[in-house]
């Protein structure tokens, strides 16, 4: 009879019947092989390569089973695999060899994953990292995420993208928008995910901090030049960072706010860098307090000489200042300026009449005018002579020491020559002559005919007052005694009464004259 199907029986076959004869106790079918009904060997059929079989008596190839993931079967007739595959290398079901070619069995490790000897898949790389080689043996093969680059998911062989601007990502990245150890995503935050623990605690990147800008793909914050700051967080570009305000510098990398202000004596245009940049200390004309933003020039009345000042002197007296003044202009001769903080010329006053100002910048006049001259307004000379501010003193008149004008001699008298100096100098207007004005150099004529004229006389009518009348009569009715004059000049009592005025005297004088005895 035919030897049974699992089992074997030892000895010859019978071709034409297909009996077997020489033995008659079957033999299971030994591992790594089946034995079809009639098998005479139990090595004449083999399990495949890729196959292998740990039971015995198996009656058909269909019972070997195929190598299983991670192993390779060599040879035919195996009973278990020959062993694992090779690192950086995936065996799947049926492999043949430890470095299978690429194929339904197997094959080299790909990017973005690796293969430890005898792994049964290919392990990714995990999100953070990627692997652009093939046939990575390890983890090690996984590097981190490039900075500047995000690797949102496992197995990248490449990273996913730059990082988004307004956020910087470190090496390692698992996003695009890393916050801290956070991920953004729309409103709400969530922790990023860490395959297993190895990244716990690391510092993968952040939202761009106050003081900095991130343009797509930054590994690290730029940080705002000095002369500029940024208050608020997220920046992506340098055109973010604020120019530092007027009146204030900003010298540092990276500052978050504008609170240094410009020292004294110097200016801060937008975007100073620094509180003393050049060309910005205050010019002269100028002052600059603390915070300036430019030169306040100098209000009239006031100056500044010296650059890098903060404020303006005032005008000091004897000096005019205009606006922006550098240097105080003196008052000019002619003039003088008593107080401080004059703006114009016009301020500095004119000499007063009767002194004279022969020097600039004056505070008060340099002295009274010389007697026997006039000072007029603004007079430069003690003793000028035909100037429009003062001359000699003129005919008829006479001038003391400090005089702004000529005074002339009274009604009554004259003055031929200049220069005089004191009223004493007027003449009383001769006998026979009047002198009608005052301030007259020569008499104004002679007395009218029926009139005489005593010395002084302003009028060419001249009128005896009443105590003159008065006299008269007594000295006629003492004249018809025929009394010696002397004798009744000396007793009257009009005659010798204080109240007669020097005119009254010299009408006298010529009344004695007049009745004095003729001797011809």
């Amino acid at each position: 009879m035919k030897c049974p199907a699992g089992f074997y029986c030892a000895g010859s076959v019978d071709a034409d019947t297909g009996h077997v004869s020489g033995t008659h106790t079957p033999m299971l079918c030994p591992k790594g092989h089946y034995c079809p009904p009639g098998t005479q060997s139990g090595v004449a059929f083999p399990c495949p390569a890729g196959a292998f079989s740990r039971q015995m008596g198996l009656s058909n190839k269909s019972g070997c089973e195929l190598c299983p993931p991670g192993r390779y079967c060599s040879s035919s007739g195996l009973a278990a695999p020959t062993g694992v595959c090779s690192p950086g290398y995936l065996c799947i079901h049926g492999s043949v060899s430890a470095q299978p070619e690429e194929g339904p069995t197997g094959g080299r490790c790909s990017a973005g994953s690796y293969c430890p000897q005898g792994i049964t898949y290919m392990a990714p790389c995990p999100a953070g990292t990627f692997s652009s080689i093939d046939g990575a043996v390890s983890i090690e093969a996984c590097r981190p995420c490039l900075p500047g680059h995000y690797c949102a998911e496992v197995g990248l062989s490449s990273p996913s993208g730059p990082c988004n601007p307004g956020y910087y990502c470190r090496e390692g990245s698992r996003t695009a928008t890393p916050w801290g150890n956070m991920t953004v995503t729309g409103d709400t935050t969530s922790p990023s995910p860490l395959p297993g623990s190895s990244n716990l605690g690391q510092f993968h990147g952040d939202v761009c901090p106050a003081g900095h800008y991130c343009p797509r793909g930054s590994a690290k914050p730029s940080p705002c030049p000095p002369g500029t700051f940024l208050g608020k967080s997220a920046a992506e570009s340098e055109a973010d960072c604020e120019s530092c305000y007027p009146g204030s510098y900003c010298p540092s990398w990276a500052q978050i706010s504008a609170d240094l202000l410009c020292p004294p004596g110097w200016f801060c245009p937008p975007g100073s860098s620094s509180g003393h940049q050049p060309g910005c200390q205050c010019p002269p004309g100028h002052a600059c307090p603390h915070g300036s933003a430019e030169p306040a020039i100098c209000s009239p009345g006031t100056f500044q000489s010296s650059s890098g000042q903060s404020t303006c002197d005032s005008c000091p007296p004897g000096f005019y200042c205009m606006e922006g003044s550098s240097v105080p202009f003196p008052c000019p001769m002619g003039s003088v300026s008593p107080s401080a903080g004059r703006t114009s010329l016009s301020d500095c006053s004119s000499c007063p009449p009767g002194s004279f100002c022969n020097s600039s910048a004056l505070t008060e006049p340099s002295g009274p005018c010389s007697q026997g001259h006039f000072c007029s307004l603004g007079s430069t000379e003690s003793s000028p002579v035909s100037q429009p501010y003062g001359d000699v003193c003129p005919k008829g008149h006479y001038c003391p020491q400090g005089s702004g004008s000529p005074k002339p001699c009274p009604v009554g008298s004259f003055l031929p020559e200049p220069g005089a100096s004191s009223p004493s100098h007027c003449h009383p207007c001769p006998l026979g002559k009047y002198c009608l004005r005052p301030g007259a150099s020569q008499p104004t004529g002679l007395c009218f005919p029926g009139f005489f004229c005593s010395g002084g006389a302003d009028s060419p009518t001249p009128r005896a007052n009443f105590s003159l009348f008065s006299c008269l009569q007594e000295i006629l009715e003492v004249y018809t005694m025929k009394t010696d004059t002397a004798f009744w000049m000396h007793n009257l009592s009009c005659f010798n009464n204080s109240s007669n005025s020097g005119q009254d005297i010299s009408f006298f004088k010529l009344l004695k004259h007049s009745t004095e005895p003729y001797v011809s």
